[in-house]
């Protein structure tokens, strides 16, 4: 049995503040980041996340793409 871990780093913000909303030009780099996840030919079995704004909207952006809720 193999484990894939992946980590990232949330995606633009809007001030660059993790406190913030991502971006517009966030949501479009996130998107990209979410079809190279799909590439991988991958599923993930579980999303964290912490409760930073940025951080959890990115999380949530990955986790819709395959029905899932990101844990905090």
């Amino acid at each position: 049995m193999s484990i894939l871990v992946i980590l990232l780093h949330h995606a633009k913000t809007v001030d660059n503040s993790v406190a913030n909303a991502l971006s517009e030009s966030g949501k479009k780099m996130q998107s990209r980041v979410n079809a190279f996840i799909k590439e991988l030919e991958v599923t993930p079995t579980q999303i964290w996340t912490s409760s930073l704004l940025a951080a959890s909207e990115t999380a949530r952006m990955i986790a819709r793409e395959y029905n899932q809720e990101p844990i905090e």
